[in-house]
């Protein structure tokens, strides 16, 4: 894949390195180095980070963080390639570019990654924790500029979805001095990919702007021809300001994919012959949805420790144009025995080949839309405080109060394919699913980390 990068007006850009190189030197060099290194590097200002945790090494349970320094060495796009970095992830390929990922954390199901609790910069991401985790949004990896990875205990206060872990994306920072940048790839199968980032302090105000654009055609071959592409855009709008001692930051988030995606399968044979072969009867198949989210900081000493309060809202309106199943026959049962002289009917009209289909027949295709709105808010808090000196302890308290609900309507088509074209007929729409699940939680939690000598 060809990439050409071009950077304007890049400063100096403060990333934490995960490990820190040990130096050696000879008895002659010694007397001309000063006894502390850190005397000659230049201390720079200090920019505030929305991670969670600071060092791995003291979190119970198991805690990994893939930093800045690494995702800048590979620039993946696919969060699942990114999860590669940590040991006990298993992130099941879907769509082969990431846009929906199956993630599963010691043991749990990895389906659409409902057994996992999503976050960024410590708010829930899923469009619906409680009432419907499925991950069907999922932020482009490429504006991520850190992972943190949180398995058993260490998962327990981030919530619902403790059994199998946590996955915190931390967006990049507003900085403390102006910076730009732009990147530009392009590649195979029509890849392109778009980022620009721009930030700097104005006066008592500091602002973040970015946006991503990916896309491509896509890597399979439908019958008949078509596009199997997508196209995603994401756009982060940060604005910041000190007020007193306290810092109140405001973010708001715009995101939406138009990909032309498939549940439908292959037969054996004809995926042994080509695995990246679509059927004729998907040319329809179509997910679309956009995502809005708005949230607020606010950072603030009280009581002798650090509060920290955010208020957030997401909405996700998606839905997905997709084959369904035949009239007359279930899907799995023709592509589990297509050489069945029951199936070769409906084999040929999955592929294109049958001219002969008529309105009202067995042989009608299903093809209908899951349209989902999905929304969530809350407002959560952190108090953290340290004190004691021979016995030292790191006490957090913290509560979020969470609403969040979903409305599905689901619908069916009829469909025939005539002369490899995909029309519809005369049947009336079904309705499949109306309904609607909404979910208020109250979470509280305390952690108190207690220090005794060694």
């Amino acid at each position: 894949m060809k990439r050409y990068l071009i950077s304007l007006l890049m400063s100096q850009i403060l990333t934490g390195p995960m490990y820190t190189p040990a130096l050696a030197q000879s008895k002659d060099q010694s007397a001309s180095v000063s006894a502390d290194p850190l005397d000659s590097v230049e201390q720079l200002e200090e920019v505030l980070v929305m991670g969670i945790f600071d060092d791995p090494s003291r979190v119970a349970g198991s805690a990994h963080r893939i930093d800045e320094e690494t995702l800048e060495s590979f620039r993946y796009s696919d969060i699942n390639r990114i999860l590669n970095f940590v040991p006990g992830i298993y992130a099941r390929e879907e769509d082969g570019v990431g846009l929906r990922p199956n993630i599963g954390l010691r043991g749990a199901s990895a389906e659409r990654s409902v057994k996992v609790m999503l976050m960024e910069d410590g708010v829930p991401l899923s469009p619906a924790p409680y009432s419907a985790p499925a991950a069907y949004f999922f932020p482009l990896s490429n504006r991520i500029t850190g992972v943190e990875v949180f398995k058993g205990p260490a998962s327990i206060q981030y919530g619902p979805q403790t059994v199998g872990g946590a996955i915190n994306l931390l967006s990049a920072p507003i900085p403390s001095e102006t910076q730009a940048m732009l990147e530009l790839a392009n590649g195979s199968d029509g890849y392109r990919h778009v980022h620009a980032r721009a930030g700097s302090q104005l006066n008592e105000y500091g602002v973040l702007g970015e946006f991503v654009h990916l896309g491509s055609d896509g890597f399979k071959t439908l019958d008949g021809g078509g596009d199997t592409g997508f196209e995603k855009n994401e756009f982060v709008l940060k604005v910041a300001r000190e007020l007193g001692p306290g810092r109140l930051e405001a973010r708001f988030s715009y995101a939406d994919e138009i990909s032309n995606e498939t549940y439908l399968g292959l037969t054996e044979e004809d995926l042994r012959a080509n695995p990246n072969r679509r059927y004729r009867a998907s040319v329809l198949d179509r997910m679309e949805w956009e995502w809005l989210a708005a949230r607020a900081d606010w950072q603030q000493p009280l009581l002798g420790g650090s509060l920290q309060v955010t208020a957030y809202a997401q909405q996700l309106d998606r839905a997905w144009l997709k084959f369904n199943n035949f009239a007359g026959a279930n899907i799995g049962d023709v592509l589990a025995n297509p050489e069945g002289p029951f199936s070769q009917l409906f084999v040929s009209i999955l592929n294109g080949s049958d001219t002969d289909g008529v309105s009202g027949s067995p042989d009608d295709i299903r093809i209908g839309t899951n349209d989902r709105l999905i929304e969530q808010s809350g407002i959560q808090g952190e108090l953290r405080w340290k004190f004691g000196d021979e016995i030292s302890h790191s006490l957090e308290v913290g509560a979020r109060l969470h609403t969040d609900r979903i409305r599905r309507l689901h619908d069916e088509f009829g469909y025939e394919q005539q002369g490899g074209e995909i029309l519809l007929n005369d049947l009336p729409r079904a309705i499949t699913a109306d309904n609607t699940g909404w979910t208020r939680a109250l979470a509280l939690w305390a952690q108190d980390e207690i220090e005794l000598g060694r």
